[in-house]
């Protein structure tokens, strides 16, 4: 997907809003898991003082995104980086926010190893949205506040909340207790 001009999918720019006033996180280090071409990647740095780094593993969305950042002018606050969410090559505790608008995740072949190198990569205190839901991680571990989103089927709204005993049991076998 290529941008035309200044302008994101409008969806992207209600996303980054939504992250950005969820975990009031407005600068340090971003990284956007899976982030294809970018879009996210633009919307956040758009909105924000945050230095963005675009992880991906496609060399082919390493072109798309390094175009469409080009194109947003922010070039010198994206930066796009070749790598899996299962061994990122971030140090510990790195960075301030981690994203992923939600279909990178499909495409994890462990869950578990994901988030427990998301967990090794987020700074204590920072946080994640990770497909459409926002953790929080506290020096404590990992204390989970997630969030309604509305969704529709069929004409039909549904609203789904992940309990915090839910999320407890995803993360139990990341060693994530």
């Amino acid at each position: 997907m290529r941008l035309q001009g200044p302008s994101l999918p409008p969806i992207y720019p209600v996303i980054a809003e939504m992250i950005i006033g969820m975990s009031g996180i407005m600068k340090g280090t971003c990284i956007d898991l899976g982030s294809g071409p970018a879009i996210l990647s633009i919307a956040v740095a758009q909105q924000s003082d945050l230095s963005v780094i675009a992880l991906d593993y496609s060399d082919d969305m390493h072109k798309a995104a390094s175009r469409n950042i080009e194109d947003a002018g922010l070039s010198s606050r994206i930066g796009i980086l070749c790598g899996d969410v299962h061994a990122m090559p971030f140090d510990d505790d790195s960075a301030d926010l981690i994203i992923s608008r939600g279909g990178s995740m499909f495409f994890w072949d462990d869950i578990h190893t994901a988030f427990r190198e998301i967990y090794r990569v987020l700074k204590p205190g920072g946080m994640t949205y990770i497909g459409g839901r926002v953790w929080q991680q506290r020096t404590a571990g990992w204390d989970c506040s997630c969030h309604d989103q509305k969704r529709t089927r069929n004409g039909r709204n549904l609203t789904k909340r992940i309990s915090h005993l839910r999320m407890q049991n995803v993360f139990r076998p990341c060693s994530m207790k």
